[in-house]
């Protein structure tokens, strides 16, 4: 996986990263101080019809490309990623 591209969004805080394999998104919203969905992987945007929480193995995957991506945003998303893999 190698990330080609990362935004993140106006409503606090949801990254999305777009990879050769598709596009992700990291909750990290803010506002609502209990997000039980905060720090979890989607493959749509969070809490709509195409998002859903990705696979354990596609999360781990995608902090990898993120650890070794030199886009400006790729250190904060990687810290977003606080769900326990």
């Amino acid at each position: 996986m190698t990330v080609k591209r990362i935004d993140i969004y106006k409503d606090g805080g949801t990254f999305i990263v777009e990879t050769d394999v598709g596009n992700f998104y990291i909750d990290h919203r803010i506002g609502n101080p209990i997000n039980p969905s905060k720090g979890f992987v989607f493959n749509g945007y969070p809490e709509r019809e195409t998002g859903s929480i990705v696979a354990t193995t596609t999360a781990q995957e995608l902090k990898i490309a993120l650890s070794i991506s030199t886009d400006r945003w790729a250190s904060w998303a990687l810290k977003s990623i606080t769900h326990d893999l």
